[in-house]
């Protein structure tokens, strides 16, 4: 295999980056099921939980047992020389999602006629960190971008590997609004998933730029947090 497609630490030939891959795949779907009926049933215990384990347990335990690989292959890597591209990505990808997600957010409204107070939350900001980084934006980039993107790149090169990890994310957060809201809420998860597609793209470069999901987690924290209160401000 091209070692210059390969994204991961410990780089392997090419039927063991597909069985990887498909492995990935797998745990993947395999993660969806507890997810999509804890959001059917509006359960957020439930949803908690099943996240947790799903996105931050299940990669861990393939990659450390499984693969007998390394937290660099999950993309958690941190060298304090790249520092200052890590602010860079993450300034430069905090500005270009946001800017697509207003865009997302204003063809909500006036396309599907949701309402922006409807994104404020009454969470205090500690709460809706510890939330962002147990169970939203930190598990969300380990699974989708450390341990998916890092092996569908292995398998099938960066280009394609990014661009089929970005469909995966926009896909799930379209059906996932689906599963929550009901079919009703078709236009609006359409919306969401396209958007969210454009900004699993902008995640995918900053972790490929730097070998290390730092940046799109932040990234990913920071526009969770500020979004709403933003679009409502400006709409």
């Amino acid at each position: 295999m091209n070692t210059e497609q390969s994204l991961s630490a410990i780089p392997g030939n090419k039927e063991q980056a597909k069985r990887f891959a498909v492995v990935a795949l797998a745990l993947w779907l395999l993660s969806g099921i507890p997810i999509t009926i804890a959001l059917m049933l509006k359960t957020k215990l439930m949803l908690a939980l099943s996240v947790l384990f799903m996105h931050w347990g299940l990669p861990f335990i393939v990659a450390f047992k499984y693969e007998r690989r390394g937290a660099a292959s999950l993309g958690l890597s941190f060298k304090r020389e790249d520092i200052g591209r890590y602010v860079l990505y993450i300034v430069a990808g905090f500005i270009a999602i946001e800017a697509i997600h207003l865009g997302e957010r204003f063809l909500r409204i006036h396309l599907a006629g949701e309402s922006p107070e409807a994104w404020i939350t009454s969470r205090s900001f500690l709460e809706a960190l510890v939330i962002q980084l147990l169970t939203v934006a930190v598990p969300e980039e380990v699974l989708y971008r450390g341990f998916l993107m890092t092996r569908l790149c292995d398998w099938l090169g960066k280009t394609k590997g990014l661009l089929w990890s970005a469909l995966i994310f926009g896909a799930v957060h379209s059906f996932s609004r689906l599963s929550w809201q009901g079919g009703d809420y078709a236009v609006s998860a359409a919306l969401i998933g396209c958007g969210t597609f454009l900004g699993g793209l902008i995640f995918g470069f900053q972790y490929l730029k730097t070998r290390s999901i730092i940046p799109s987690a932040v990234t990913h924290i920071l526009l969770n947090l500020a979004l709403a209160e933003i679009v409502f401000r400006l709409v």
